[in-house]
Formats: C-alpha cells, structure tokens, sequence
C-alpha cells in the first residue's frame, strides 16, 4: 500500500517569520483541484487534468518539498524506494 504523501512549503509570516506548513495530498486536492481545475479548463489544457497534475502543479508554484507528516525530510532511501 502506497504511503500518503505529504508536501512542507515555507512563506513570510506577518511579522516577515518563516512560517512552514504541511499539507497531505488530500488537502491539496481538497483545497486546490477546484480552482485549478477550472483554470485548467479556461487556458483550454482539460485533457491534463487530474489529481496527479494538480499536486504536482501545486508542488511547484509553491516550492514545495516532500516530508513526513510532520514536516521532516525525508531521508534519501524513503523517497528512492517510493518512485521505484
């Protein structure tokens, strides 16, 4: 069984902190695939969409890294054996 993954990302509080946020790939989807989805539509790219572009456009417009749950790196051997 495939492990949820989860996404850290990392912007300016209102005081200009680092504020760190970690989201599963549900809450992305949850958040996140409406909007893009009828983006997607109005630039006319339907055929691409799907959850697994959604979480991965999302990964880049927010410099997003892949961690635990809790928001640690993951070391190298986790993230090797999850895309073999």
């Amino acid at each position: 069984m495939e492990r949820m993954k989860h996404w850290t990302i990392c912007y300016p509080g209102d005081e200009d902190e680092a504020v760190y946020e970690t989201l599963s790939e549900k809450q992305i989807i949850e958040q996140y695939f409406e909007y893009w989805s009828e983006k997607m539509r109005d630039i006319g790219k339907e055929q691409l969409i799907s959850e697994t572009h959604c979480i991965e456009d999302w990964t880049i417009v927010h410099w997003a890294w892949e961690t635990d749950e809790f928001g640690n790196a993951l070391d190298k051997q986790e993230t090797m054996s999850d895309n073999e």
